[in-house]
C-alpha cells in the first residue's frame, strides 16, 4: 500500500511539474508572438526606408538630366541670339 501511495505522490508531483511547464510554454508562445509582430513591423519599416533610398539615385539622375537640358537650351538660345546680333 505504501508503494502505491508513494507512486501516486510522485505521479502528482510530475503532473504538477508538467502543468507548470505547459503554463510556461504558453507564456513563452505569447511572448514569441509579440516579438514576431514587433520584428515584422520593424522589417516593414526598414523595407520602406530601403525603397526610399533606392529611389534617391533616380531622383538625382532626373535632376542632373534636367540641369543638362536647361544648360543646352540656354546655350542654343545664346548662340541664336548671337547670330541674330542681339548678343
Amino acid at each position: 500500500m505504501e508503494d502505491i501511495s508513494e507512486y501516486m505522490r510522485r505521479t502528482d508531483e510530475r503532473l504538477a511539474k508538467h502543468g507548470e511547464q505547459i503554463d510556461q510554454l504558453r507564456i513563452n508562445r505569447e511572448h514569441d508572438s509579440v516579438l514576431l509582430a514587433n520584428t515584422n513591423a520593424l522589417c516593414l519599416e526598414i523595407k520602406g526606408k530601403l525603397d526610399e533610398l533606392e529611389g534617391r539615385p533616380g531622383k538625382r539622375w532626373d535632376s542632373v538630366v534636367s540641369n543638362v537640358v536647361a544648360a543646352v537650351t540656354m546655350a542654343v538660345c545664346a548662340y541664336v541670339l548671337a547670330r541674330v546680333g542681339l548678343g
